[in-house]
């Protein structure tokens, strides 16, 4: 199986009314320099995206 059917069946399965997602963000210091972090992330807890 492709990584583009996989993203495929998981758009499709998006699609139910239950499906939820949240962003989480922060900023962390990484060699002094501040860093804005992010990841978007489904409703069982799987990135999505970051």
């Amino acid at each position: 199986m492709f990584a583009s059917e996989i993203r495929m069946r998981r758009i499709e399965g998006m699609k139910s009314s239950r499906w939820r997602w949240q962003p989480d963000e922060i900023f962390v210091k990484i060699n002094g320099e501040r860093r804005y972090l992010w990841r978007a992330v489904d409703h069982e807890g799987e990135v999505l995206e970051s």
